[in-house]
């Protein structure tokens, strides 16, 4: 082998060296990022009874969620959890403070269409499907009355939840309960 030909394979095994060093940082990199979390808010101390507590906590669950980041949406665990928690706190607030705040929710998912999508099928998924221990067909009409009215659906789209929210709407008689709209 002459100088050539060695310098050639020096130089191309240097290369390959670095390679391999490049991807072992790419791959450490991106092991170090802290995959999302939920963070709760935190209930004024001022705040002391149990239902304004409970309506404080409806109200601002999400604020410190960033309904933009669509890397939630891989991360069921923590967006499922979160969801199933903050379904579960509606138990403990008025009608009126849950339609509120789950219409208020579903406004942030707006945001991004893709959290918009997600967040409607977990909604359907955790209140609407008779197998889910979450079932709660109260807070799911609140869902369905957001989704007859939200902007970035169309007519088109708008026809699934409007079916829906009618279905919902029945009493056990077949007459239709009055449609509160708050918008």
């Amino acid at each position: 082998m002459n100088e050539y030909e060695i310098s050639i394979c020096f130089i191309v095994d240097v290369d390959r060296q670095c390679m391999q060093w490049s991807t072992q940082s790419k791959k450490t990199e991106e092991s170090n990022v802290a995959p999302p979390t939920f963070e709760m808010v935190s209930v004024p101390t001022l705040i002391t009874d149990p239902v304004e507590r409970a309506e404080y906590l409806v109200k601002h669950y999400w604020d410190k969620f960033d309904f933009k980041d669509t890397t939630y949406i891989h991360e069921p665990q923590v967006t499922e959890q979160a969801l199933s928690n903050y379904i579960d706190l509606m138990n403990y607030v008025s009608p009126a403070a849950m339609s509120s705040s789950v219409k208020a929710m579903m406004k942030q998912t707006e945001q991004d269409s893709a959290m918009f999508q997600y967040f409607s099928e977990m909604m359907e998924k955790y209140l609407y499907d008779p197998n889910s221990p979450l079932r709660n067909e109260e807070m799911y009409i609140a869902v369905l009355e957001y989704l007859t009215e939200a902007s970035s659906l169309s007519d088109v789209e708008k026809i699934r939840p409007a079916h829906l929210l009618e279905l919902a709407l029945k009493t056990e008689s077949g007459r239709l309960r009055p449609i509160s709209r708050t918008h």
